[in-house]
């Protein structure tokens, strides 16, 4: 009898384990077509960035480019009016970004706030430009000037334009104009002076509106003495706010596991109670349940799905060429010269310790405008050197592997969207092979449909009730009047479905580990 106990649990556990699993995928799919990653990331981008205007420089940023990028009107919105930027980002659809380092924010970041010192910078010459110029000399320079502002280079291009132009008047003004730009880009720029160069950052701190935002700007750049370390402040709290997205992401998963548990348990009928009363009551299908268990073929599906929520090492970005001037990839835009300007940013300094305020982490759950975050639940455990975000694995519920943070989610843009199709259809192909597995077994399971029109299930007391009166897979007993204890049988039922449920949401990795300790430790004690 302890023997025949043994061995329906162990075949119950593999059935949870292959139900995890097939859940696990589902859950997938589920992410993967309701882009509930890229969602979730953008929500924790706009718990971090409360200023609507930097939010959608943030988010058009070629860097970034959660969504595509703005055109010139849309720029014009984005400069005019915050709450039309807002409501403009809202609108717009978003790419199918997952996942941003931290080092990539933390420069995009920098580069949005230092973009109004660039316009502060060279604002005075082009106006000059637009005074004393006409026709083609004047679009000539007003293009260097764009130029310079969106990348940092192209000034000895637009000395030279200085030098070329036909009016000497004109040429002397602007060289005027050229010079004090020099000087103060040198001046901003010392070498020697490791906090001048921070001026830029705390200039474009001036033009944030949004009073929350700048606070913490300027608790996070006014502490930093140089730019390594505002730059590692930025990311430090990035980290920080991903990890309370990753809290808000797994409890949203949660739910979504138990969902998917409740719909295998009911479309698949696999009822917990009756299945137990089976194995119990019939040895043959015990027995064939538990030859029927090869670890190392789950193993393997654990592999795969495991696979599906790691995400491939992130790119490296480049430290910029100038801190005056926005981060560009020079593979963005071809006519860029990255061997006019060199490197300016050494690499990170790992020693630094920022000491953060938790207080500046707001909370995914509350919106952009909300003061500074009550208290939230235990923060999940990512080294802060990890790659970020975002998404967290879709392992369900509470059984959910270290997987399960926003900091492992591979990193997708629209131009891998063949790469996402043929995933999705990865992820079908293995949920159905699940399923085809599962079924297989020849298990208690599924429903079928069988009349009863001359069977009497409604007898004496005395008399026993005929078995297809309490056939748990006739799908037509659960419809009142066609069985004596109808009540007791649909209670049954709902047991049966909830345990499932609940056995569903445990995750895969513990019902698989469960099984792996049994298993092997029972065929060590019998060799033994």
């Amino acid at each position: 009898m302890i023997t025949s106990g043994i061995q329906v649990i162990i075949g119950l556990i593999f059935i949870f384990s292959l139900l995890s699993i097939l859940a696990t995928q589902i859950n997938t799919i589920i992410a993967n077509v309701l882009q509930m990653r890229a969602g979730h990331l953008r929500l924790g981008l706009q718990a971090l960035i409360t200023d609507p205007t930097i939010r959608a420089r943030f988010y058009a940023h070629p860097l970034i480019r959660i969504l595509e990028p703005l055109n010139e009107q849309q720029q014009e919105i984005v400069v005019a009016s915050a709450q039309a930027a807002a409501e403009m980002m809202a609108s717009e659809p978003t790419n199918n970004v997952t996942w941003i380092t931290p080092e990539t924010f933390a420069e995009v970041l920098m580069d949005i706030l230092a973009e109004r010192a660039v316009d502060d910078l060279y604002g005075p010459f082009a106006d000059k430009v637009e005074e004393v110029l006409t026709g083609a000399e004047r679009a000539r320079m007003r293009a260097l000037v764009t130029q310079i502002k969106n990348s940092g280079i192209g000034l000895n291009d637009l000395e030279a334009a200085v030098a070329a132009l036909a009016d000497h008047e004109d040429q002397r003004i602007l060289n005027e104009e050229l010079a004090e730009v020099k000087a103060l880009r040198r001046e901003l720029l010392a070498e020697d002076n490791e906090t001048t160069k921070l001026i830029p950052l705390l200039a474009g701190l001036a033009h944030v509106h949004d009073p929350y935002f700048r606070r913490v700007m300027n608790i996070l750049l006014g502490a930093a003495n140089t730019l390594q370390e505002a730059q590692t402040r930025l990311q430090n709290w990035f980290v920080a706010g991903m990890d309370q997205l990753t809290i808000v992401y797994r409890r949203y998963l949660n739910y979504v596991s138990l969902g998917v548990g409740l719909a295998l348990a009911v479309l698949l009928n696999v009822d917990a109670v009756h299945m137990t009363r089976v194995l119990w009551s019939d040895p043959a299908t015990r027995t064939d349940l538990i030859n029927a268990i090869d670890l190392d073929a789950l193993g393997t599906l654990m592999g795969e799905i495991d696979g599906v929520t790691t995400a491939t090492p992130a790119p490296t970005v480049a430290p910029t060429a100038d801190p005056l001037a926005p981060t560009v990839d020079p593979a963005l835009d071809p006519s860029l010269d990255p061997s006019l300007d060199p490197a300016l940013d050494p690499a990170l300094d790992p020693s630094l310790d920022p000491a953060l305020d938790p207080s500046l982490v707001p909370s995914p759950d509350l919106p952009p405008d909300s003061s500074f975050p009550t208290a939230l639940p235990p923060l999940a455990t990512i080294a802060p050197n990890e790659p970020l975000v975002p998404l967290p694995t879709v392992e369900p519920a509470t059984g959910a592997s270290a997987n399960g943070s926003i900091a492992r989610i591979a990193y997708q843009t629209a131009e891998d969207a063949n790469d996402v199709e043929q995933a999705l259809s990865d992820s079908v192909a293995a949920a159905v092979a699940t399923l085809n597995e599962l079924l297989n077994l020849d298990l208690p399971v599924g429903w079928h449909i069988t009349p009863l029109e001359n069977i009497d299930c409604f007898p004496d007391a005395e008399a026993e009730m005929p078995a297809a009166c309490n056939d748990r897979r006739n799908l037509l007993l659960m419809i009142p009047g066609y069985s004596r204890d109808y009540i007791g049988f649909v209670l049954s039922k709902l047991l049966g479905w909830a345990i499932t449920t609940i056995a569903i949401a445990q995750g895969a990795p513990f019902w698989f580990d469960l099984l792996n300790r049994l298993v092997r430790g029972r065929s060590q004690r019998s060799s033994g």
